[in-house]
This record gives structure tokens, C-alpha cells and sequence, in this order.
């Protein structure tokens, strides 16, 4: 081996098993850097993103299979085995996501929902999906486009939940509530604290546009990716001012567990 070659490899070994860490303390501008971090970032997303993604997208496509292929009675059984948080108005496409990659990323399940929801719109099959996914620019593409698709501002879109609340889950008597003013569309915000009694006292009642639509934007919020439910829940009474109404002791138990 000539000299030449013994020199060029002593040359290119180092440099080529350098870590990211030694690459950059070798440099010594901000621009050479800069240069380095992106240089590495683009080779990061064109092989190890791309083959993490590939592999996600296959996962969600047969997620996507059991939806497809169970109703949302099965998916509720399993999620309750696996111990799966979810309401009723949890969408069958949510609850499939939760049981495959868990709910402890409410962001990630919500996204990867609303995937499947779209693909179930627009009649894709499972293996469709994966390729779907890709042309349509990923998960957060096909998000975004279902959260554009109505351009009602949060709070409407809490607005409307709230009315889609057919039943009541606690009911304050008519007697003690002569007093309090609601809002435009009937609606208004109660403030209150549990008392020694585990009951809730209602300290103040609140219906300026403000703190409605606060409320109704936190609404939408919290319930993103579920439909308002068609409440199906046995209507509640409270203790209202000293006032006995039936059903506390269940209503109280239902506020808990929620």
C-alpha cells in the first residue's frame, strides 16, 4: 500500500466516524454550524424519519383494518380491557388509535383519528393508506385539513356541542335559579365549590359573551376530535341552597368520575 493511500485513509476514518457532537466543536463558525446541523437533519428525515414513518403508517393502516373490520361495541369491549380512557362520544375511529398506540398522547391519538376518519370519508382501503398518507403530506397535513374544512371559530363550534347536550346532567330547582340572568342563547356559567357535605354550592352565575365563549372555545378544545354527545345519561339533581332534589347522591358520583 503506498504512502499516499495510508495517508488518505488516515485522513477519511476519523472525519467519517466523527460523531454529531465532534463535527460541531470542530467548526468554528455559526455559519459552518448551522451548515453541519442542517446537513445532518436533512439525512436524518430522507432515512431514519422515513423508514420511522413508513413504519407508523403501516401500523396505522391496520389499525385502520380493525376499524374497518369491528363495530364500535368490539372496539369499546377491548379498550375497557386494556384500560382505555374514552366517553361516549369517543369516536370508533379515536378508541381503534388508543387500543394500537395508547392514550397517554391525547394530541397523537386525536391526529391519528382524525386521519382515519378522513380516510373513512373518502373510502380509502387499508392498503391504500400508507401511500394515501404520504400524498397527502403526512399526519399533520390531513389534520389541518379537517380542522379547515369548517371555518366556525372555537367558541361556535363549543356553542353547538353544548346545544347537542339534550339532557341535562345535573338540574338546578326553577326556584333557585329566579335569580340568575342566562345569556343570549340561554346559557350562562355557574361557579362552584364543593361543600363538607360533598355537595357543590353555587357561588356566582356568569353569562357575559367574555366568559361564554371562554368556556365554549375551552369546550371545543377539550372534546377535539369527538363529536358533542347525544347525551344518553339519566337526568340529574342537585342540592341547590339548602334545597333537596332526588338523585344527589348518583349526581355527585357522575361529576367524580368525570
Amino acid at each position: 500500500m503506498s504512502e499516499t493511500t495510508q495517508e488518505n485513509i488516515g485522513a477519511g476514518t476519523p472525519a467519517a466516524s466523527r460523531s454529531l457532537a465532534e463535527q460541531m466543536q470542530a467548526e468554528t463558525s455559526l455559519k459552518a454550524k448551522v451548515n453541519t446541523l442542517r446537513t445532518a437533519r436533512q439525512a436524518w428525515e430522507a432515512d431514519e424519519l422515513a423508514v420511522s414513518n413508513h413504519r407508523k403508517y403501516e401500523i396505522l393502516a391496520e389499525t385502520y383494518r380493525l376499524l374497518l373490520s369491528s363495530t364500535a361495541e368490539e372496539l369499546r369491549e377491548v379498550a375497557i380491557l386494556f384500560d382505555i380512557s374514552m366517553n361516549a362520544a369517543t369516536p370508533a375511529a379515536s378508541i381503534a388509535v388508543k387500543i394500537v398506540f395508547g392514550d397517554t398522547d391525547r394530541r397523537r391519538a386525536s391526529s391519528l383519528g382524525k386521519v382515519l376518519e378522513a380516510a373513512q370519508a373518502k373510502k380509502k382501503t387499508p392498503e391504500d393508506l400508507v401511500q394515501w398518507i404520504k400524498d397527502e403530506g403526512g399526519v399533520e397535513n390531513i389534520r389541518l385539513q379537517k380542522a379547515k374544512s369548517s371555518d366556525k371559530k372555537p367558541a361556535e363550534i363549543g356553542k353547538a356541542k353544548a346545544r347537542k347536550q339534550l339532557k341535562p346532567v345535573f338540574v338546578i330547582p326553577a326556584a333557585q335559579a329566579a335569580d340568575m340572568k342566562d345569556g343570549t342563547d340561554g346559557f350562562l356559567v355557574h361557579i362552584s365549590r364543593r361543600n363538607p357535605d360533598s355537595g357543590h354550592d353555587v357561588l356566582f352565575t356568569l353569562n357575559t359573551d367574555a366568559v361564554l365563549n371562554a368556556v365554549f372555545a375551552a369546550l371545543a378544545k377539550a372534546s377535539e376530535g369527538e363529536e358533542a354527545p347525544e347525551s344518553e345519561s339519566e337526568t340529574r339533581s342537585v342540592e341547590v341552597n339548602g334545597v333537596t332534589a332526588t338523585g344527589l347522591k348518583a349526581a355527585m358520583k357522575d361529576a367524580v368520575q368525570a
